[in-house]
């Protein structure tokens, strides 16, 4: 997932909001219908603060979380 679009400097974004959702794991206990992560960027006039939030999220740990760091990256540019 790219993010090519670039924000005139003439425009703030102080808040945007993302919410991931996947098919829980075989590991999980609970009867939910997906996992849910919400990604949250927050600007005080200072800087870009990133909040996760999550009951809970899993990766495979065979590579697939590299979307996710990359991500994150874009999003704190």
């Amino acid at each position: 997932m790219k993010f090519n679009t670039k924000i005139p400097k003439e425009i703030s974004v102080h808040d945007i909001s993302f919410v991931l959702a996947q098919d829980p794991d075989c590991c999980e206990s609970s009867n939910n219908d997906c996992q849910e992560l919400e990604i949250t960027v927050r600007n005080n006039g200072v800087g870009n603060f990133v909040t996760i939030k999550t009951e809970r999220w899993a990766f495979d740990g065979d590579g697939t979380e590299d979307w996710f760091l990359d991500l994150i990256k874009e999003i704190c540019k």
